[in-house]
């Protein structure tokens, strides 16, 4: 901790800030130095002006580039419209979406720009973000695939404003950039490529750019499925403790999560990028195996007429007999060249949680405190001879991300422990248990413990993955979730037999203990 010393207070009328300055004459050497500064400051100016005037006369144009209309970008990036961003529109990576260390090693949050070079000269290389967030306030930027690049980052958080990522003496052509998610809840609207030494621009710029041509090999549309807009709460730098380590766990989902709940609409927005002008018509279908509606029920017809970046949303409604648990939902866009992609959203309906209300952690005690009330609850799942009281989580406790949040079921007092629990109804062999978690977690399935961790990163994401075998039928699942301080949610979902994950299950998962 750093002391601060405070001053004492002095008695008497306080001094000016800035006290005035004594009059008197000036001496006769002092007036003849005066007189020959005047006389050679206008030759100085006129000297820099004709400087200046032949810089000007040399620098390369300006080109100044919309961030949603990057070439290609991976999850968690997506476009959102906001207000103050150039044509209301920006890329952003959600509060609560997880930081680039958390996708790490899978789709790790790329947004990537191929930007015309018109001249040969020196640029300067300047981003106009946002920190939309309380603490998070930091891109990462590699430049013409500078190794890891640089870390661009301030201290302005909740305004608009234009950071300089450096200089660099660029041939006439193209320059490669690479914009990656070092933290969530950030927004970046534009990317400009300014001649060096042209000064910090003010507010948002006209594009001079929109889109560069794309390559051969690109399909003339792009499709890319938004999450949530704005996700889980931004807690205040006081109770934020960063991590940016890198990790050993399993990257987070690289799949947009939609949660789901019968009579209630979800949306879904849909981003379709032209690549060429003109493209031709596009179609968008979609496809899940859920009891599902969806609205428009027979797709999405899209035209490039309607500008670079369309976006159409679609509305989700689960059907009661939806299983709580994980769903897959794929949209498929084919474009009139005769390309076709997919891309997938896990829908997932949460499972009915009851909690406990919280007890007091020993951070120097370990996940082993309480364990006396650990047997008794697992002995006797109504709670009486633990001394616990359930009650029913509130269906907003759930964030977009499909978490469940402590501090909204529970308290939001740190250093605090509680029990979750739910039954599970599945199918006879193997499944997944898709584990997310920040503080120290238990996790025991009929009694058992499948897997525990003391890992602490309060405001970092950790994701495991692990295989069970279970009969059919009803199983009690049960957590005893730990808040050192900062975000407190965890997330459990159990994949069926024949369901990996969603494909993004990069190794073996581990076996339960």
């Amino acid at each position: 901790m750093t002391r601060t010393r405070v001053p004492r207070p002095v008695c008497g009328p306080p001094r000016p800030a800035f006290p005035e300055a004594r009059s008197r004459p000036p001496s006769r050497g002092r007036a003849r130095r005066l007189e020959l500064r005047i006389a050679v400051l206008p030759a100085l100016l006129g000297l820099a002006t004709g400087m200046a005037l032949a810089a000007d006369s040399d620098m390369p144009p300006s080109q100044v580039f919309e961030a949603e209309l990057c070439r290609e970008f991976s999850h968690p990036w997506q476009p959102v419209r906001v207000a103050g961003a150039s044509g209301d529109l920006a890329l952003t990576v959600p509060e609560g979406a997880g930081s680039g260390e958390a996708f790490r090693g899978a789709a790790d949050g790329r947004a990537w720009f191929e930007l015309p070079v018109p001249a040969t000269g020196t640029y300067e290389l300047w981003f106009r973000v946002q920190w939309h967030g309380n603490c998070s306030n930091s891109l990462g930027v590699s430049w013409d695939r500078d190794g890891d690049g640089a870390v661009l980052t301030s201290h302005s958080m909740q305004a608009w404003h234009w950071l300089s990522a450096g200089r660099r003496r660029l041939a006439a052509g193209t320059t490669r950039l690479e914009v990656t998610n070092r933290e969530d809840g950030v927004w970046f609207d534009q990317v400009a490529l300014l001649p060096a030494g042209s000064g910090k621009p003010g507010g948002m710029l006209p594009a001079t750019t929109p889109w560069v041509p794309a390559a051969p090999w690109m399909p003339s549309a792009a499709l890319a499925i938004g999450g949530c807009d704005r996700g889980g709460e931004a807690l205040p730098p006081t109770d934020y403790l960063l991590h940016h380590e890198r990790k050993r766990a399993l990257p987070l989902l690289p799949l947009p999560v939609r949660v789901v709940q019968p009579g209630t609409e979800t949306p879904l927005d849909v981003w379709v990028r032209w690549n060429r002008d003109p493209g031709g018509p596009a179609e968008c279908s979609f496809e899940t195996d859920a009891p599902l509606t969806l609205t428009p029920s027979d797709g999405l017809r899209l035209d490039p007429g309607d500008g670079p970046l369309v976006c159409r949303r679609v509305l989700l409604r689960a059907h009661p007999s939806m299983p709580r648990g994980p769903a897959c939902l794929r949209c498929r866009l084919l474009t009139a060249d005769g390309f076709e992609q997919v891309r997938e959203v896990l829908l997932l309906r949460p499972y009915r949680w009851r909690v406990s209300r919280s007890f007091r952690l020993n951070p120097r005690a370990g996940l082993d405190q309480g364990a006396e009330r650990d047997r008794a609850l697992l002995r006797d799942l109504s709670g009486e001879s633990a001394g616990i009281e359930w009650r029913e989580v509130p269906a907003d406790a759930i964030t977009p991300f499909g978490l469940l949040d402590m501090r909204a079921a529970v308290s939001r007092r740190n250093y605090s422990l509680a029990y979750a629990a739910t039954r599970l109804e599945t199918v006879a062999g193997p499944h997944l248990v898709d584990i997310q978690h920040d503080d120290w977690i238990r996790v025991w399935i009929d009694g058992r413990e499948v897997f525990g961790s003391e890992r602490c990163a309060p405001a970092t994401a950790t994701r495991h993955v692990v295989a069970v075998s279970l009969g059919a039928g009803e199983h009690d699942l049960v957590v005893k979730s730990c808040q050192v301080k900062s975000y407190w949610e965890f997330g459990v979902v159990v994949h069926p037999p024949g369901d990996d994950g969603r494909g993004v299950v990069p190794g073996p998962a581990e076996a339960a203990p």
